[in-house]
């Protein structure tokens, strides 16, 4: 793992584990921008899907599925239990 300062207070945690690594971003107020930085991680991105709790869902859907909608992302909430482990 390895944490990438990038512009302002935005930090990049590269989570490295063969073929199945992955990015994390971090910065306050990112979920505004999770639309962007999804096209521009993954190129284009039309559909996904987003897995979360109850709890969770109801603090932070709402900004989510606006700043994806903002990016033309059409995404499927799929809710599962406090403390589900998948």
């Amino acid at each position: 793992m390895a944490v990438t300062p990038l512009q302002g207070d935005l930090q990049l945690v590269s989570m490295s584990l063969d073929d199945r690594s992955y990015p994390i971003y971090i910065a306050a107020g990112i979920l505004n921008h999770a639309g962007r930085l999804l096209n521009s991680t993954l190129k284009d991105v039309e559909r996904c899907a987003v897995v979360t709790s109850h709890v969770v869902h109801s603090i932070y859907g709402s900004s989510l599925a606006k700043s994806l909608q903002e990016a033309g992302v059409d995404a499927e909430t799929i809710l599962v239990p406090e403390g589900c482990l998948l």
